[in-house]
């Protein structure tokens, strides 16, 4: 099983939660009983100081899929 987690907006709370969650499902990797963990970002929030403050350290062992939202900024804006 794969886990994807997809946060496009770059926040502090958002952006907390899916630092919360990592130790956890990374364990789940380690125990063989998930094959990988991938991120899903927006290219802002990839870009942003909260990703580098909460989500960078995990760079080594989760995969950052960094995606241009349609309609930009405006459509993160939008499901925040």
């Amino acid at each position: 099983m794969r886990v994807h987690v997809f946060a496009p907006v770059a926040g502090g709370p958002l952006t907390q939660y899916v630092a919360y969650l990592l130790p956890a499902l990374l364990q789940l990797v380690d125990e063989a009983r998930v094959e990988s963990v991938t991120v899903t970002l927006s290219r802002p929030h990839y870009e942003s100081a909260f990703f580098a403050e909460y989500l960078e350290p995990f760079a080594s062992r989760v995969s950052f899929d960094v995606i241009d939202l349609p309609f930009g900024n405006r459509f993160a804006a939008a499901i925040a």
